[in-house]
């Protein structure tokens, strides 16, 4: 049996604002063969599984592609880093930038 194998890229804007207390989503552009395991970083830490406000999605038909923080919150800014390998090439990266902007208050 043949296996075919394609390497690993990622993408994702540089940059990515939100609004404190919406939603946000990154969606991380995944592509391999065979599918690639997908892992975020913020700061120092790694996002393995949905926790609190914190959601790892499918996207494209990749697991984990998305990133969604429900109720973002100033301490959400920052770099996030999403990472793909899928065991034939390298580990591949991509990060951003978020901004959270305070909600405007309507009079």
């Amino acid at each position: 049996m043949l296996t075919v194998a394609v390497p690993v890229y990622v993408r994702i804007p540089a940059s990515t604002s939100a609004v404190e207390g919406e939603k946000l989503q990154l969606k991380c552009t995944v592509y391999g063969q065979p599918v690639p395991s997908v892992e975020w970083q913020f700061g120092n830490n790694t996002i393995k599984e949905d926790k609190g406000r914190i959601h790892l999605l499918e996207y494209e038909g990749v697991p984990n592609a998305m990133l969604q923080i429900d109720d973002t919150k100033m301490e959400d800014r920052g770099e996030y880093t999403c990472s793909a390998r899928n065991g034939y090439w390298n580990e591949t990266v991509a990060t951003t930038m978020v901004r959270v902007k305070g909600e405007c208050i309507h009079l």
